[in-house]
């Protein structure tokens, strides 16, 4: 077990941003920046910490936006995480879908729009979860810009999108 240790001094001298900055240095010679999540009480303390990440040479590339959901405040990460029915997929996940069924390659998206959650499928899906409501509920009330897609497509989608996660355990 590793010895206490205090930090002390006024606010403003980076005790928060200096101290979780080593530690997701730690974490990020084991885990992909996206698996990190980095929690605050305050959106003061999150955009501080989330500069300080963004000026490792680890992150070249990688924009504050991409972060947002990562290194945030505790609401923030419960509003948009503690969905009924989230889908939790990453990029390599979305290109596997579109090698399964062309029908995700409708709307192609980069890496960063997909983090950005830009594509239309995951873009509907989460929305209708984060209002509560079933797929044909939340299309009636949408305003229905999803690249494309009807909601038929995303009921196709969402069968195909549970069959992969089945298969791969998640």
């Amino acid at each position: 077990m590793s010895k206490l240790r205090f930090m002390v001094g006024p606010p403003g001298t980076g005790k928060t941003s200096k101290f979780i900055t080593g530690k997701y240095i730690e974490l990020l010679n084991k885990f992909d920046y996206k698996k990190i999540i980095v929690l605050s009480h305050t959106n003061v303390a999150a955009d501080e910490i989330k500069d300080e990440i963004l000026k490792l040479s680890e992150m070249q590339g990688v924009t504050k936006k991409a972060l947002k959901d990562n290194i945030c405040t505790i609401h923030h990460y419960c509003k948009n995480k503690a969905t009924i029915g989230e889908q939790v997929l990453d990029y390599d996940d979305y290109k596997n879908l579109c090698r399964i069924d062309s029908i995700f390659q409708r709307h192609k998206v980069t890496q960063s729009q997909f983090d950005n959650r830009e594509h239309g499928y995951f873009k509907f899906v989460r929305e209708a979860y984060g209002f509560n409501r079933s797929l044909k509920e939340h299309w009636k009330k949408s305003d229905k810009k999803y690249n494309g897609y009807s909601v038929t497509d995303i009921e196709t989608m969402l069968e195909i999108v549970d069959n992969y996660n089945k298969q791969n355990g998640k």
